[in-house]
């Protein structure tokens, strides 16, 4: 089946294939907070053409930029500087505003960069967080789509969606700018998130993806699910289905619930390869053409 995957099954049916081997606890309710944009498609464009024009200022600034902030977090042996690249109000009827930083992370040697896109309701003292996707900029081998949030009263509105998109307009002003195809990544352990990129054009990259997410499709008898979807071994023990804090005591969560080590969950890599557009020289030369033509 690995070879042959043109399509997903329903989701509630490779969901009840794990019958037995799933928490059937209740979803926690939510009250959702409805945000009315009023021209959607004009506050994407917005968003999508702002993460285009920061792409040359992510390229070239640097870590000591006077304007950055750096943070340490000693126990993790990590330093963070971030770097606002701009911010724009892409709905001024709610209003929604973005801001863009560039995040330059240090874990023990290991050393990275990110672009972090923000997303606020309102204005001022008011300002209510929405949500953020981050992108890792991993060289040769693409982006990777590292973090990905909407808080939950904001969900179930297709502002994920938007996330997404906005990121993918930067991946694609990437490839552009560099005339390669450039590949945008996410590593997911989550059926509903497995789903969820499936639909927006991402597929699993390798042959043991492909393996992995048949194992998942047909309910493998070695798999189970946990709390919110994620997808573990059997015989995977609890030390290492959850994080635990130094002194021995698993991590919770705000709602007390064990915080999931997604790290030793079954992860697939799914990806989407971005061609590269019309350069601006080479469109500076097709306009110096046409006026030479005229003449």
């Amino acid at each position: 089946m690995a070879e042959s995957i043109q399509k997903l099954p329903d989701f509630s049916e490779v969901h009840d294939l794990f019958q037995g081997r799933r928490p059937d606890l209740p979803e926690k309710e939510v009250s959702i907070e409805q945000i009315e944009i009023l021209d959607r498609t004009a506050a994407q464009s917005a968003m999508n053409a702002f993460a285009e024009e920061v792409y040359p200022k992510y390229r070239d600034v640097s870590e000591d930029d006077p304007s950055g902030t750096t943070r340490s977090h000693e126990e993790e042996q990590m330093t963070k500087t971030n770097v606002p690249l701009g911010e724009v109000v892409v709905d001024a009827s709610v209003p929604l505003t973005m801001d863009v930083y560039k995040n330059f992370t240090n874990e023990r040697g290991r050393r990275s960069e990110s672009i972090n896109f923000y997303l606020y309701k309102g204005s001022g003292d008011a300002q209510d967080f929405i949500g953020n996707i981050s992108v890792a900029d991993r060289g040769e081998d693409g982006f990777d789509i590292i973090d990905r949030l909407v808080e939950s009263k904001f969900r179930k509105q297709g502002l994920g969606k938007m996330f997404l998109n906005c990121a993918e307009a930067f991946v694609q002003k990437a490839s552009t700018e560099r005339q390669q195809p450039v590949k945008a990544f996410a590593n997911m352990s989550q059926l509903n998130v497995i789903y969820w990129f499936w639909k927006n054009g991402y597929r699993p990259e390798t042959d043991e993806d492909r393996r992995r997410l048949d194992m998942i499709l047909t309910g493998h008898g070695d798999l189970e699910l946990l709390e919110r979807n994620f997808v573990f071994h059997k015989d995977t023990p609890d030390k290492d289905r959850y994080f635990v804090k130094p002194d021995g005591e698993f991590a919770l969560d705000g709602d007390g619930g064990r915080v999931i080590n997604y790290n030793n969950a079954l992860r697939i890599r799914m990806v989407k390869v971005f061609e590269a557009g019309v350069g601006e020289q080479v469109e500076d030369i097709v306009d110096d053409t046409r006026v030479d033509l005229e003449l």
